[in-house]
């Protein structure tokens, strides 16, 4: 990886380090994967890479579920929305929604995993229409 950083691509050094958190959170190995994830964090953000950051908090936000710590991962996913709102990323802003409504029903909180689950509908079905035109999402 630090071939990356030393050709001078960083977001390539960050990209490779939220490839390898992600499948230490696979192997179930917690500790490595939030090391690597702050490093692909830090360096993401060095570079004002906010869609880099965004995917990088989307996989801490797993992380956080998988330890089930589900107020941490919603906060960490409400941070992602934000995110992608204002870059903007409809897709990412929708399944980011659409992963905090999952996490906070598994909190127990149906209203509040009812209404992300909307808002992800409205974001992903927008961006359907505008890939698609009107007409064909009409007729669909």
């Amino acid at each position: 990886m630090t071939s990356f950083a030393d050709l001078g691509f960083p977001r390539g050094t960050a990209y490779a380090s939220l490839g390898l958190a992600s499948a230490k959170l696979a192997l179930r190995l917690f500790g490595d994967a939030e090391h690597l994830l702050g490093e692909a964090l830090a360096t993401y953000r060095s570079v004002d890479e906010r869609l880099g950051e965004a995917r990088v908090l989307f996989v801490w936000a797993e992380l956080h579920r998988s330890r089930r710590r589900l107020d941490e991962a919603a906060t960490v996913l409400e941070t992602v929305v934000a995110i992608c709102q204002g870059i903007p990323a409809p897709r990412r802003q929708g399944l980011a929604l659409r992963a905090l409504g999952d996490v906070r029903r598994e909190a127990g909180d149906l209203a509040a995993a009812i209404g992300a689950w909307q808002k992800a509908s409205t974001v992903l079905s927008g961006r359907y229409r505008a890939f698609m035109g009107k007409e064909a999402y009409l007729s669909a």
